[in-house]
């Protein structure tokens, strides 16, 4: 009893989210994102790094050490 309970009033919190969310947007438009680049004048002088050498992507560091704990996992099961 308690279990659906507790799945129907998330069931109707976020449908009353949604019925919110869609008033306020009829009433103030669409929501928007914008993205602004902000050059200054060493990153523009400065050469682009590029995309092979280790750690020039903000995602190798990540990449890298996932493949370590694959590695290492491997090992020990």
């Amino acid at each position: 009893m308690n279990f659906l309970f507790i799945n129907f009033s998330g069931m109707a919190f976020g449908t009353g989210s949604a019925v919110a969310h869609r008033a306020v947007d009829a009433i103030m438009g669409p929501r928007t994102i914008q993205h602004e680049t902000v050059v200054t004048e060493a990153a523009a002088a400065a050469p682009a790094p590029t995309a092979n050498t280790f750690g020039s992507d903000a995602c190798n560091v990540h990449t890298k050490a996932f493949q370590d704990v694959c590695c290492l996992s491997h090992f020990y099961s």
